[in-house]
């Protein structure tokens, strides 16, 4: 059985053209669709109840502690991650009103999420601290701050 050069050309051309196509279907399967989605919620608002008070403390004092409260509102049902701005190391700087002296409070214990059970604002666990007065502390009245933040997990 002798095969003529025209069908030998003919024959190879299929395969070169078979594989081009096996290419081609390759190459379509090298890319997916991605989807970006969104689910938009209820904005957060946080609420200070109650500053951080430590009272009338002595010089020379130490473990003098203190507490506060906050709240949490948003969407029902949701966890939300709570940051304290200025707080990051662990301490707070409070300065006398002349801002030439310092004292500072370590925080002790903060809620790191709060869960938002009710359609309502929601207390989150006590911010506590303690504070440590050296003897050589000068007298008067020592503030300082932080920034409660929420943010939906």
């Amino acid at each position: 059985m002798k095969i003529k050069i025209k069908e030998l050309e003919m024959i190879n051309l299929k395969k070169v053209l078979i594989g081009l196509f096996t290419l081609g279907v390759i190459a379509l399967g090298n890319e997916a669709t991605m989807m970006a989605t969104a689910n938009v919620m209820e904005s957060l608002t946080v609420r200070v109840d109650e500053d951080v008070n430590f009272g009338n403390v002595a010089r020379g004092s130490s473990g003098n502690l203190g507490a506060g409260k906050f709240s949490v509102k948003g969407e029902l049902g949701s966890s939300v991650n709570i940051t304290l701005k200025g707080l990051e190391s662990g301490e707070l700087e409070m300065y006398h009103s002349d801002k030439n002296s310092s004292v500072t409070a370590r925080l002790i214990d903060a809620p790191k999420t709060v869960e938002l059970n009710r359609d309502d604002f929601v207390l989150a666990k006590p911010i506590k601290m303690s504070l440590d007065i050296p003897h050589n502390t000068r007298v008067g009245i020592y503030t300082g701050e932080f920034i409660i933040s929420a943010r939906y997990n």
